[in-house]
């Protein structure tokens, strides 16, 4: 089915195809292909999904043939019910990193767990109800800044007019980073282990069919409805007294909750490749990419770059707090986006515990 052979493993995502208003590709990548690099098995990742234009198809091409050179790509329409239904029958592993405040709920993995996959998908937002992990399938750790300043630029932009919505979405979310040592972790127990897959597949069956049917997301809604006119009733003028600007508040602070963390400067982060002259050649690389290079302005300068990888390099394991890399120069909400920014495109790792 799609031309995949026999023996090989199909991981499948399937939702709309764009970086910076969905789930940016660039985390499943990066992992997916250090996995292949792991084991001795063909790897096919389907997309099934739309672009919304010409521009997204090609960065996603570009990002996909620059990141990996063990994993082979189908893209299929995911408007087309039929497609769809072939992809999720072709596939062994559904795979989901979203990273994106317009994320609520998610209904995707839900149809993978339906269907009978295990799933793979970020602790973020509704996706973190979606399954427990280790029993359905795996959670990803997610960070994002602290809020209380690192997001008033991205919101104040919004506010005056220079950014549409589709840029708020994207100048917020790249800097909500995915774990992807742990995606490759778990891609790669998925991949090598199919005793694993079945099991979890199993499971994720049953809780699809048990908490996601109709008969019970009615009630829910109901008492959802409930609790909503309770808070209301009960509601006071505190959230304004914690903004700058209420009409448009810091997106860190206002979805604070839909991360694993949130970074603070006592945070700890360390190396992901073995040498400064490794990490800045990845940098250089990265930055050539539309999916990377987009948010132009607020991107971390080279120079600060430079800098952060130049200190790190330099202590004894390759691993700091992030604290000690601000300075006079680089304050405290610079330093917290310039290494969520560099968490985002897998240049560094927050060294936190794994999603329990």
């Amino acid at each position: 089915m799609l031309g995949i052979e026999k023996n090989s493993i199909a991981i499948l995502y399937v939702g709309r195809l764009s970086f910076h208003a969905k789930a940016h590709p660039l985390p499943m990548y990066v992992a997916l292909n250090n996995a292949a690099k792991r084991i001795p098995k063909k790897i096919y990742l389907i997309e099934c999904g739309w672009f919304p234009n010409e521009g997204l198809r090609s960065a996603f091409e570009d990002a996909f043939n620059t990141l990996t050179n063990n994993v082979n790509r189908i893209v299929i329409d995911g408007r087309n019910q039929e497609q769809k239904f072939n992809a999720i029958a072709a596939s062994d592993i559904f795979c989901s990193l979203s990273d994106n405040i317009q994320e609520t709920f998610g209904i995707t993995p839900i149809e993978a767990m339906a269907a009978g996959l295990p799933v793979l998908i970020t602790d973020w937002n509704g996706y973190k109800e979606s399954i427990e992990h280790g029993i359905h399938g795996f959670k990803v750790s997610t960070t994002m800044p602290r809020g209380g300043g690192a997001g008033t630029e991205i919101a104040k932009r919004y506010a005056m007019g220079l950014d549409d919505y589709n840029m708020y979405l994207g100048y917020t979310s790249s800097h909500v980073a995915v774990d992807i040592v742990q995606a490759t972790n778990y891609l790669s127990e998925l991949i090598e282990n199919s005793a694993l897959r079945k099991k979890l597949a199993n499971a994720a069956s049953k809780r699809a069919k048990t908490y996601y049917d109709w008969e019970t997301i009615i009630p829910a809604y109901e008492e959802l409805w409930s609790e909503l006119r309770e808070i209301r009733e009960k509601s006071n003028s505190e959230f304004f007294a914690k903004h700058r600007w209420p009409a448009r508040p810091d997106p860190f602070r206002s979805f604070s909750h839909y991360p694993t963390t949130q970074l603070s400067v006592l945070d700890k982060v360390a190396f992901v490749f073995e040498s400064e002259q490794l990490a800045l050649a990845r940098f250089k690389e990265l930055i050539t990419l539309a999916m990377v290079s987009y948010t132009g302005e607020l991107l971390p300068t080279k120079s600060h770059v430079q800098e952060i990888i130049h200190t790190i390099s330099l202590t004894a394991d390759q691993a700091i707090r992030i604290g000690e890399l601000v300075n006079q120069e680089r304050g405290e909400e610079d330093t917290l986006l310039a290494v969520s920014w560099l968490l985002k495109v897998g240049l560094l790792f927050h060294t936190t515990p794994e999603v329990k």
